[in-house]
């Protein structure tokens, strides 16, 4: 059985009206709005953690961790943590949903 639901790149692209780019462009594009999104999102984790969890956040984004590691560190303090990425990409998409479509 095939989903109808979109995938988060998906929904992106068809916000953005880049399907008709070249791959190479879609990238660049989706880089930009990637770091939107990340920035975006690393706000309402931050929103959803205790005084005491941001310390020991901030502390561990201070060693500088890998993209792996911050993940983990995430996934594992965070137990919504996919749910925010997803609501923060949806939310981004009705934005340029919003503002293309007027």
């Amino acid at each position: 059985m095939t989903s109808t639901k979109l995938t988060d790149f998906e929904k992106l692209t068809e916000a953005l009206d880049i399907s008709e780019l070249p791959v190479e462009e879609q990238e660049e594009i989706l880089l930009d709005v990637q770091d939107v999104i990340l920035k975006g999102t690393f706000v309402r984790i931050l929103e959803k953690m205790t005084d005491e969890q941001q310390d020991a956040f901030t502390q561990f984004v201070e060693t500088g961790p890998s993209g792996e590691e911050f993940l983990a560190y995430v996934s594992e303090n965070v137990p919504d943590a996919d749910d925010i990425v997803s609501e923060t990409i949806e939310e981004f998409a009705r934005d340029i949903l919003a503002v293309t479509k007027e």
